[in-house]
């Protein structure tokens, strides 16, 4: 009788772990066919991702972006590139055809005239040339706009200080006495502007503080440019040159 109790005892465990081993395998098994369809779906999922179309922003998404950018004060520029409020000024007349058109209504040559200056430069909203030429002791002032090739304004001065050749002598004898003539003082002047002549000169006599001098320009070869001169000596004090375009 006891022997059939420890046999009896045995065989209930025996069951018992068997039991224990085949529901852990069914639970192992449950676990490793989830992995498998959670990775399935994960691959399904990435395969729905790349055969999506991509969105392209419509030109009204954009305006739209970039209207919020601009009021919320966020608008940025790509590196490199200039800001710039003012118009582009690659078209419209060259300043030679300005000068050509002050000339043509002056009734003068390019010859006759003892230079001139040209710079464009904006007035108001409208961009416009101002084209300045003498002939002897006249200075002739033109503003034209730049496309459409409107004389907007025109003005000479007559300025009897300047000293042409052919007038009469500008300085006094009592002042010729005290330093150069005004001949001899352009003749200094063409000394440093080689192949100039004494029509492409203004020069005229000054009083500054006390002291005598000659002062004037020179436009010659597409540059203007400016003097100041001591009458006594002939010591130039200032002397610039730039073109005559701007």
């Amino acid at each position: 009788m006891k022997r059939y109790d420890t046999f009896a005892g045995i065989l209930v465990a025996v069951l018992l772990a068997g039991g224990m081993l085949a529901g852990c395998g069914k639970e192992s098994g449950s676990v490793a066919q989830n992995t498998v369809t959670s990775g399935n779906h994960v691959m399904e999922t990435e395969q729905e991702k790349a055969t999506e179309p991509m969105k392209v922003p419509s030109s009204d998404d954009v305006q739209e972006t970039h209207k919020e950018s601009v009021e919320n004060g966020e608008e940025t520029k790509a590196d490199g590139v200039e800001e710039t409020t003012m118009a582009l000024t690659d078209t419209g007349i060259s300043p030679d055809g300005a000068k050509d058109i002050a000339l043509e209504d002056a009734g003068f040559t390019e010859n006759e005239v003892g230079g001139v200056y040209v710079r464009r430069e904006y007035k108001g909203k409208t961009e416009i040339y101002k084209v300045e030429f003498y002939v002897q002791n006249k200075e002739y002032d033109y503003e034209i706009d730049a496309y459409s090739k409107e004389i907007l304004s025109v003005d000479f001065d007559i300025d009897d200080d300047y000293y042409y050749p052919g007038a009469t002598q500008a300085a006094s004898s009592t002042e010729q006495q005290e330093g150069i003539g005004i001949e001899e003082a352009t003749q200094l002047v063409l000394a440093k502007v080689p192949g100039a002549t004494e029509e492409n000169v203004r020069i005229k006599q000054e009083w500054d503080d006390g002291k005598l001098l000659y002062e004037g320009d020179v436009y010659y070869d597409q540059k203007e440019y400016e003097f100041e001169m001591d009458a006594s000596t002939g010591d130039f004090l200032e002397w610039s040159e730039e073109s005559i375009y701007h």
